[in-house]
């Protein structure tokens, strides 16, 4: 009787609460691999969106074409590519509105990124206007 009820009262809920727990581990591990594999999906599916997004034009056209689109060519210095995937570009007395819009078509039109930008006052005696260095990148 003592043993049936040390059973009972005891071990019966201790062998439950140890069945219970080892059944949510293996739903906890079951979650986690299938997060770990999500996770690789989504990294593969940037990388593609990432190549897709690469326009077919050299980043100097992609710069020329849409500096002119701006009317920001005749501040251009220079434009200096990095490899293929980086430039760097030069503005003297640009207005620095067009130069903001110009740097979201490249962000949403050619997914360019600016990684590195410095800013001075210019010379010009209006308001509005910068010179520039920026560094761009896929």
């Amino acid at each position: 009787v003592i043993i049936t009820s040390t059973y009972m009262l005891i071990l019966a809920p201790m062998m439950k609460e140890r069945d219970s727990l080892n059944k949510s581990i293996s739903d906890w591990e079951s979650s986690i691999i299938e997060i770990s594999h999500l996770k690789q999906l989504d990294v593969q599916s940037q990388l593609t969106i990432n190549n897709q997004n690469k326009p077919e034009q050299s980043l100097v056209v992609i710069v020329d074409i849409s500096l002119r689109k701006y009317n920001l060519y005749q501040s251009l210095q220079r434009s200096l590519p990095n490899g293929n995937d980086n430039i760097r570009v030069e503005l003297q007395e640009a207005s620095f509105n067009d130069l903001i819009l110009w740097i979201e078509e490249l962000d949403s039109m050619y997914n360019l990124k600016v990684i590195s930008a410095n800013f001075s006052e210019s010379s010009s005696e209006e308001y509005g206007f910068v010179n520039t260095s920026l560094t761009l990148e896929y």
